[in-house]
């Protein structure tokens, strides 16, 4: 599935209120990378199986998209992004692990993101530094799918969430809590 795609198929799962969309997106999305930091902290100590790694992966991964696609077309509505041609900017000189990707490259760049958008909703001089940090975020996250060892594909991480979604939505259960409502 094609990001573009994804973007409007999302949008048709969400149930937040558009006045308090900036609130709402960014603390559901630092709330979602917390959840893939927690997926892999719970493998550093419990040292589970890497196919069980993959798929807790997979779906907090995608809950991560989910809230990057909300804020691409709720605040940057006419930026369009092909993520299989997505390159990282930065070159590593080590082989990260996925524990030292998402501590090194992802967590920061996503402070960067939040502090600077949660900025740029009281000042219109912010906006530049926002979009470049969400450009950077949405490149960190697509390259640490492609860094994992795991080979997690961002194609399938999409369908697999907005299947997710849209039988949540089927069956109204998109509010509420748990992976498996």
């Amino acid at each position: 599935m094609l990001y573009e795609e994804y973007k409007q198929k999302a949008k048709e799962t969400a149930i937040f209120d558009p006045k308090v969309a900036n609130e709402y997106l960014s603390l559901g999305l630092d709330s979602e990378i917390g959840e893939v930091c927690g997926v892999i902290k719970k493998y550093i100590r419990d040292g589970f199986s890497e196919e069980l790694l993959k798929e807790k992966l997979e779906k907090e991964i995608g809950d991560c998209f989910w809230y990057l696609a909300m804020i691409n077309l709720y605040f940057f509505p006419n930026m369009e992004f092909d993520l299989n041609d997505m390159h990282d900017p930065y070159s590593y000189e080590e082989d990260l692990s996925i524990s030292n990707f998402m501590l090194k490259i992802v967590k920061p760049v996503e402070t960067n993101f939040l502090t600077a958008f949660l900025i740029s909703a009281n000042s219109p001089y912010s906006t530049t530094n926002t979009i470049s940090y969400f450009i950077q975020l949405l490149c960190a996250l697509v390259n640490f799918c492609r860094q994992s060892y795991l080979d997690l594909d961002v194609n399938t991480i999409l369908y697999k969430n907005i299947e997710k979604l849209q039988s949540r939505k089927k069956r109204d259960k998109l509010s509420g809590d748990g992976d498996n409502r």
